[in-house]
């Protein structure tokens, strides 16, 4: 999760405190920024200027609503749960986000008490094979039925095959 490198403290600590409480059960990595509250059952950081390398890890970011951060996370196809920053002036997330949310980009979590139901909606199923993993068993499976009957046909075969003209 991450709130940028500005302070949102609310949310740190809800999404602690859901840790805490078993809601979130798989591990979460926080970078709090500048906030107050330092969160006591998940692994975080302030800061960190390679913050896709943790994006990459992510099964699902929750995050605030900077345009910066969304738009990281959708270039690299990573989905998230996105809440306003409440503290920040004009309210311009809230506007972002709504738009966001229409076309389906994001779930959008209008207040901290419904995060855990933002977390659900949010959740891609995993799946168990990649692409690469379905191809190699694709192609080992054409391999073990195409093989034994090439071996039959060649030993059928008294010598090679001729042309006549």
């Amino acid at each position: 999760m991450t709130v940028g490198s500005f302070q949102f403290s609310e949310l740190i600590a809800r999404v602690d405190a859901l840790v805490a409480n078993g809601t979130i059960r798989e591990p979460v990595v926080a970078q709090i920024g500048s906030g107050e509250y330092v969160p006591r059952h998940m692994e975080h950081f302030r800061y960190d200027p390679n913050i896709g390398a943790w994006y990459d890890k992510a099964r699902l970011v929750i995050c605030h609503g900077g345009p910066a951060t969304m738009s990281e996370l959708m270039r690299r196809k990573r989905p998230f749960v996105a809440i306003a920053n409440p503290s920040l002036a004009h309210d311009h997330q809230s506007d972002t986000l709504a738009a966001m949310s229409r076309r389906g980009w994001c779930v959008w979590c209008r207040s901290l008490d419904d995060l855990p139901q933002a977390i659900e909606r949010a959740r891609v199923p995993e799946v168990p094979d990649t692409h690469a993993r379905l191809s190699r068993s694709i192609a080992d499976f054409f391999r073990s039925q195409m093989l034994p009957r090439r071996e039959r046909a060649y030993a059928s075969h008294s010598g090679p095959a001729t042309q006549k003209d």
